[in-house]
């Protein structure tokens, strides 16, 4: 297929897609072509999508085994690709994160086992936008051998214009969002407390402030958000990205 070969021509292909399996298919046989096989796409949070398009390996070619093995042992709370991911910018060599922060001896473990079960030059391409998004994919070959250096600036546009697709396919919701919401410093550490369960009281011991003044916040909270209750603000912090837990 000449996409393979031409940026142009697969932005031609994605756009051309109208399910999110043939989207898919086209992204893949593009990075096979760089000579990766193995493609993880994840979403962790984007308020732009519905819950049922977001989650863990949404559409993997990872080995069967690998996955089991990584959901059974709930590794995703130690895995530093993903983790990286969700703060870096710029899209990455797995076997350079250790380079940039220290990684712990289950980390490093990680890597290896992975490398063990056939995922050979991994490489991380995080999908940074609004509302503190985390999504990205994670790739890697079954080869050890590289014919080529994959150039990392031009797999990341491949992959963030194949998102861009995913989120045409699927329709995004950005009209629900709360128009041009943002919530002071002292808001976000009241709303993340609140988030987690904690008590007026409990909120102002932490931070040092009377019970009233933490009322005040939370009306505040409320208006902004157009809600009447503690929960819904929470769960509307949490969805849209406007408190990070």
């Amino acid at each position: 297929m000449p996409w393979r070969r031409s940026f142009e021509a697969f932005v031609e292909a994605t756009n051309a897609a109208t399910s999110v399996d043939r989207l898919f298919e086209i992204m893949l046989d593009a990075m096979q072509a760089f000579g990766f096989d193995f493609l993880n796409f994840s979403i962790q949070r984007d308020a732009e999508l519905h819950e049922a398009h977001k989650g863990f390996g949404i559409i993997s070619t990872y080995g069967q085994p690998w996955q089991d093995y990584y959901r059974e042992r709930g590794l995703y709370k130690i895995d530093p690709v993903a983790k990286w991911a969700s703060s870096a910018f710029k899209p990455f060599r797995w076997r350079d994160i250790d380079k940039i922060t220290p990684l712990s001896r289950q980390q490093k473990a990680f890597l290896n086992k992975a490398e063990a079960a056939g995922l050979h030059h991994g490489i991380g391409v995080p999908f940074a936008g609004p509302r503190l998004q985390v999504a990205g994919i994670a790739m890697a070959t079954s080869e050890r051998r590289l014919s080529r250096t994959p150039n990392l600036d031009l797999l990341a546009a491949y992959c963030n214009h194949f998102y861009a697709c995913y989120k045409r396919i699927l329709g995004t919701t950005a009209a629900a969002l709360p128009p041009l919401v943002t919530l002071s410093e002292r808001e976000q550490q009241i709303m993340i407390r609140v988030a987690h369960g904690r008590t007026d009281p409990q909120i102002a011991q932490s931070l040092g402030l009377a019970p009233d003044t933490i009322d005040y916040y939370l009306r505040g909270v409320f208006r902004k958000l157009g809600v009447h209750n503690r929960v819904a603000a929470a769960s509307i912090c949490v969805q849209y990205g406007l408190i990070e837990l």
